[in-house]
């Protein structure tokens, strides 16, 4: 059978801006994120701690709050497991950045 695409999404993600965090920040975040997802092989996990490569790729701020789940489940700083055949997909739109 066909794999099965799941959108997963970042419930939230709450950052304190340093000096330094550029006008797109939020924006290089986002695109740091989606790149990363779009690495991600079929049935493989999406574990928490990861997540913080993609983001602190860019530089000037810090990370307050980080939460991911499934769309329509509950957002949390657990691992999300796949079954096998399901593929974490993401987009930028998806991905909500608060904090100043």
């Amino acid at each position: 059978g066909r794999n099965k695409s799941r959108n997963i999404p970042l419930g939230s993600m709450s950052l304190k801006a340093l000096p330094n965090f550029p006008t797109n920040g939020k924006n290089m975040i986002k695109q740091s994120i989606v790149d990363w997802f779009n690495e991600l092989q079929v049935g493989e996990d999406i574990l928490y701690s990861r997540l913080f490569n993609p983001i602190n790729k860019v530089d000037g701020f810090s990370v307050n709050d980080l939460k991911i789940g499934r769309v329509g489940g509950n957002f949390g700083v657990n691992d999300v497991t796949l079954k096998y055949n399901e593929l974490a997909t993401i987009k930028a739109d998806d991905i909500l950045i608060g904090g100043s």
